[in-house]
């Protein structure tokens, strides 16, 4: 029986789980890999190089999902008023995940703040607050208690990975976002925007990194057609 790709997935630290907290990552992640054909193994967060360098190592592909705000100084920039908390430490632990997979030629994908993480770790730049710094009628912040429904639609580019694996020019996506790519690194090709102009995909073919803004982790459980972006990943290792 040959060998399942294993699939690293951040498991976030948090303070207020459990009686001295938890690492944490949500359900769908797994079960979306699971479905996708891979074996998900969920990573501490930590600073120790060594054990990033470990955990590289050990995997063959790499989950980064979604999660808080990114600290904005790694950007150069101070925080604005949209700004909540944010987490030095998983910042640090992504980012050097991302990087490092990519240079071990392993597969990387982004899911919501995972996309941001990827543009920021290789130089990219943010929108901090989308309601306060971008000109937009158009909301990206569904009901949480809903988030396998449908909420706004997203333009795929021609000849883009995105489109490979949809098979269309439109879907429609759920969104629970304030932040956005903004400044991409050259690297990176927008592959998927919403109709306000938000990136809404992003890509790298040479690198392997594909990511997304929205949560196809919880579309998946409902709409088969978002188990392709995680079969991408899963494909896309030992190539």
């Amino acid at each position: 029986m040959s060998k399942k790709p294993v699939i690293g997935i951040t498991g976030s630290f948090s303070k207020k789980s459990g009686p001295r907290g938890m690492f944490t990552v949500g359900g769908d992640y797994v079960k979306s890999v699971w479905m996708a054909g891979g074996t998900p193994m969920v990573l501490s967060v930590t600073t120790d190089d060594e054990m990033i360098a470990s955990y590289i190592d050990s995997i063959d592909g790499y989950l980064c999902p979604g999660g808080g705000d990114i600290a904005p100084h790694l950007y150069g920039e101070d925080p604005v008023r949209g700004m909540s908390y944010f987490n030095m430490d998983q910042d640090y632990f992504e980012m050097e995940m991302i990087r490092g997979c990519v240079k071990a030629g392993k597969p990387v994908f982004g899911i919501c703040r995972g996309m941001q993480v990827a543009n920021v770790a290789f130089g990219g730049k943010m929108i901090q607050d989308i309601p306060s710094q971008y000109k937009t009628v158009q909301a990206h912040g569904g009901s949480m208690d809903a988030r396998d429904e449908p909420f706004h639609s997203v333009m795929l580019e021609e000849g883009s990975l995105m489109k490979e694996i949809f098979g269309k020019d439109k879907i429609m996506t759920n969104t629970f976002h304030h932040q956005a790519v903004k400044d991409v690194p050259e690297m990176f090709t927008i592959t998927a925007r919403a109709a306000d102009g938000i990136p809404e995909a992003m890509e790298c073919r040479e690198k392997k990194i594909l990511a997304v803004q929205f949560h196809p982790e919880n579309m998946a459980q409902r709409f088969d057609e978002f188990v392709g972006l995680f079969k991408w990943l899963i494909d896309s290792c030992g190539k």
